[in-house]
């Protein structure tokens, strides 16, 4: 394929510049942001973030990533929060920044190569153009899907409170309205409070310990909720009843905002006349979110687009479910073996 030459890749270190450009983006994200992208992966991996300029224009970033085993026997360059793209991309653009990322594989000696795009396949089960597009060129040059997509629901902020409202089943709406009614009080947090983070991990601890799901770990989790709400793009939200905190979630406030965990308190249970507070919780994200001018809130995953009872994680599934949002799919996660030897050993590694 015939690469333009008018787009240039320059690698930078400019937080102001590269979030511009996120914050401009189709799909700006809170895991594209400069130093939560940075700071994530700086104890496992090397980031090198690079700008696409066309015309003289920023166009395009991606984040390229390298991962290596002790004594660099196995390696892995992968572009992981995705493609960031100021208007649709052309062919010309992702075939440049597709040569270019396989020219910096070559540089770095990487056995495999992986690509997140972090774009829809699907939304409201209508297949997007990015689906053909991307994975014609991504087969053209040598990359496979390796793994589905990640599901989600979205809700258009664009809606009324009502409208919103009356997409939710009728238990959602329902429990929505029971918190609205009851004497809990939601309190937005906004600066990095260490003693808060701690009492969220205690209540995220629990409730994993609880309903058997998995863990983040505890350091990741305190980490990541600081460097979140250190940079000004998530806020935690706290509801007490009687003085008793019942329920914290943290969502981001980046471009398409998203929830990212929440952890209620069991011991709600036995307050006199205190209703289950996850909703109202969830509620109040979406519509302090919508005050603050976003126009997209992602539910945070699930498993596919209707729950499934027979799932082990259909309590929470139906949970997000119940919200009415929009199912979403994202494209797959794309691989490519660089070295014919410690690549497919490297593939084989991460299947078992």
């Amino acid at each position: 394929m015939e690469i333009s030459k008018h787009i240039d890749a320059k690698g930078i270190t400019d937080e102001k510049r590269w979030d511009k450009l996120v914050r401009n983006s189709l799909y700006p994200s809170f895991r594209q942001n400069y130093p939560y992208v940075i700071n994530r992966n700086k104890t496992r991996r090397n980031t090198y973030p690079y700008i696409f300029i066309e015309d003289g224009n920023d166009v395009a970033g991606v984040q390229y990533s390298i991962v290596k085993s002790k004594y660099n026997l196995l390696s892995a360059a992968d572009i992981i929060p995705g493609f960031i793209f100021r208007n649709e991309p052309s062919q010309a653009l992702l075939e440049f920044i597709i040569e270019h990322f396989l020219s910096w594989t070559r540089e770095q000696k990487a056995s495999y190569s992986r690509i997140h795009p972090w774009l829809p396949q699907s939304i409201a089960d209508k297949e997007t153009p990015y689906q053909q597009f991307f994975n014609e060129v991504l087969t053209h040059y040598g990359f496979e899907a390796i793994k589905e997509g990640p599901h989600t629901y979205w809700l258009d902020l664009s809606l009324s409170e009502d409208d919103l409202l009356k997409r939710m089943t009728r238990k959602t709406r329902y429990e929505v309205r029971q918190g609205l009614k009851s004497d809990i009080q939601i309190t937005c947090i906004e600066d990095p409070d260490r003693e808060i983070i701690e009492q969220f991990w205690d209540l995220y601890k629990l409730l994993g310990e609880n309903k058997g799901f998995r863990l983040y770990p505890e350091q990741k989790f305190k980490e990541e909720l600081f460097l979140l709400l250190e940079t000004g793009i998530a806020v935690l939200f706290v509801a007490t009843y009687l003085d008793t905190i019942i329920n914290m979630s943290i969502a981001s406030n980046f471009g398409i905002v998203s929830y990212l965990h929440g952890a209620i308190n069991p011991e709600f249970k036995k307050l006199e006349g205190c209703p289950s507070p996850g909703q109202l919780a969830q509620w109040s994200m979406i519509t302090e979110m919508k005050k603050r001018d976003a126009h997209m809130y992602d539910m945070g995953f699930c498993p596919g687009p209707i729950p499934d009872n027979s799932h082990p994680a259909y309590n929470i599934w139906r949970f997000k479910y119940g919200f009415g949002g929009t199912h979403v799919q994202f494209l797959p996660t794309y691989g490519k073996i660089l070295h014919p030897v410690k690549g497919r050993f490297f593939r084989y590694l991460k299947k078992t």
